[in-house]
């Protein structure tokens, strides 16, 4: 079975895998987009840890990798260049792939880095691509047509125009707010992380 979801929130995707393990459904692959593949199962009892890193080269991953294996987990997807691991471990296993305190305070701290990259590099989208005409669209939807004197024209003219020129201004209209929500997920998503590490510290 194929499924489709895309998280921002590593956590609530952690939780969304586990949930599905237990209605009988054991994620096999990760794809790219926001695309699952599952098998039916009874390993009901499994469970699914995320972990996010990154790597220098090849051989940190591959060392990353046996470590985690050599104590029994089973890595289900990522690569050197995803930064999001999946791993599976086994009923009679561990549980949590971080065991210790200062271990878990550098996870959700790379989670906020990792959440505070995107921040930064929307922020610098907007900024960068939206001109004051062309954020004006955000406004107000009229002003997503480029067409010069497209609302003066009459039928068949202004259908034909309209028609043609519709799915440009939905997309300069429903991008800039695509950002800002994408953005605001992100910088909630950083404070709860942020939170998480103040109490873990304390």
């Amino acid at each position: 079975m194929k499924k489709f979801k895309l998280f921002i929130d590593v956590e609530k995707e952690e939780d969304w895998l586990n949930e599905m393990i237990r209605k009988g459904w054991l994620c096999q692959r990760v794809g790219m987009f926001g695309s699952y593949r599952f098998i039916k199962s009874s390993a009901v009892s499994h469970v699914i840890r995320l972990d996010h890193q990154t790597f220098k080269n090849k051989a940190d991953f591959l060392s990353y990798k046996t470590l985690y294996e050599d104590y029994g987990w089973k890595h289900i997807a990522g690569t050197k260049m995803s930064h999001t691991q999946y791993w599976m471990g086994e009923p009679d296993g561990d549980t949590e792939l971080f065991s210790d305190l200062s271990s878990q305070i550098s996870y959700y701290k790379r989670l906020m880095n990792y959440n505070g990259f995107f921040m930064v590099f929307i922020l610098f989208f907007i900024m960068m691509f939206y001109s004051d005409k062309n954020f004006e669209a955000v406004w107000n939807p009229k002003a997503a047509y480029y067409t010069q004197g497209l609302w003066e024209m009459e039928n068949p003219q202004f259908i034909l125009g309209f028609l043609f020129e519709t799915p440009f201004a939905l997309m300069r209209f429903l991008s800039p707010w695509i950002m800002i929500i994408c953005g605001i997920i992100f910088v909630l998503t950083y404070r709860k992380y942020a939170k998480k590490v103040k109490e873990l510290s304390s």
